[in-house]
């Protein structure tokens, strides 16, 4: 089956603070997106993807001017509206039999083999959401990073029929990632960390702190948890923390 590979990427189109629509927080996030997700999306080892980054409307034109300041995007990374989103991949997913839909957030990362993964992934069930939950978190404050196991991370791909997708029939997620577990689903990259969730001093879910303290019983290492199949109960387990400083830029150079 023909499958158009599409990422997600929000910018400061969800955001609820007011910050989100400022200069200093656009110029800023811009830079991290730049640094880290983009360059992400450029060491994929297959470029046939498409990306879109999504803004608010009203901070569009000064997004733009921003842009401009930087190297220019790649033909196929595109900031757009939320409804100019809509028109594009209608256009795009023509003569395509499957859309899969891969969420990024705008400062985090996935392994460079990701696209490939996605490309020889052949779905047990349609639709269905894929449910990688095996990475790395990384401080880049502190330079530290540690393996991370989240049992329902933002880094979910949607695979959808194109003309049901078309049709507006999309799998429902109505608390956001946290119900990834009561959508169809299945596990990818089992034991095998496929993204980086990047903490940093702009940013303002997650903290090293905070995640540092998430353990489950009985484990010590993140990658050696089964897949958590329980939408009821959440579960988290952050470590062991990487503790060879040369490892640290190893790894790294696989995602960004």
């Amino acid at each position: 089956m023909k499958k158009k590979i599409i990422f997600t990427i929000p910018f400061n189109n969800r955001h609820t603070t007011p910050a989100a629509g400022e200069p200093g927080w656009i110029r800023w996030r811009l830079g991290i997106f730049m640094r880290y997700t983009l360059r992400s999306l450029m060491k994929q080892e297959s470029q046939r993807f498409q990306a879109f980054v999504f803004i608010r409307p009203e901070s569009e034109a000064f997004i733009r001017a921003e842009l401009k300041q930087h190297p220019p995007l790649p033909d196929h990374v595109a900031f757009v509206t939320k409804a100019e989103y809509e028109r594009r991949v209608a256009e795009t997913v023509q003569g395509f039999d499957l859309l899969y839909e891969a969420n990024l957030e705008s400062d985090d990362m996935y392994h460079r083999s990701f696209v490939r993964l996605l490309e020889n992934h052949v779905p047990k069930k349609l639709p269905v959401l894929l449910i990688p939950q095996y990475g790395y978190v990384y401080d880049s404050v502190q330079s530290r990073l540690a393996r991370f196991f989240f049992w329902a991370p933002s880094f979910l791909t949607a695979v959808h029929p194109t003309e049901d997708w078309l049709a507006g029939r999309r799998i429902a997620l109505p608390r956001g990632y946290v119900s990834a577990l009561t959508a169809p689903r299945e596990f990818i990259g089992i034991r095998r960390p496929l993204w980086i969730n990047h903490v940093h001093s702009d940013n303002t879910g997650v903290s090293w702190n905070r995640m540092e303290v998430w353990k489950l019983k009985g484990y010590n290492d993140a990658f050696s948890i089964p897949p958590w199949n329980n939408a009821s109960r959440k579960a988290a387990h952050f470590g062991p923390e990487i503790t060879n400083k040369h490892m640290i830029p190893r790894i790294l150079d696989e995602y960004c």
